[in-house]
């Protein structure tokens, strides 16, 4: 990861002061910026698809023990997904 951010800041820095100049890099930085953000964006929204499937896959599988009282232990799981939540 340091490798290619060393290598996109060499790549925006020759190309600011060796080939072009700032007026045409500047919108390349912009673009090459707004497209990692981009993809960083999206293997955030993976993670967290993931991370609620394993959510939804523990509360399954608590949910087929035997519970003498269902009801409770309901308030109780939905508790600590709250509390999860507000952690994220």
């Amino acid at each position: 990861m340091l490798a290619a951010m060393a290598g996109q800041w060499v790549m925006l820095f020759s190309f600011t002061y060796a080939l072009w100049g700032w007026d045409t890099a500047e919108p390349i930085s912009y673009l090459l910026n707004l497209s990692v953000d981009l993809a960083l964006f999206m293997g955030f929204m993976g993670m967290e698809e993931r991370y609620r499937q394993a959510i939804r896959n523990r509360r399954e599988k608590v949910l087929d023990q035997t519970v003498t009282n269902f009801d409770a232990h309901m308030r109780l799981l939905s508790w600590r997904l709250l509390y999860i939540n507000k952690k994220i």
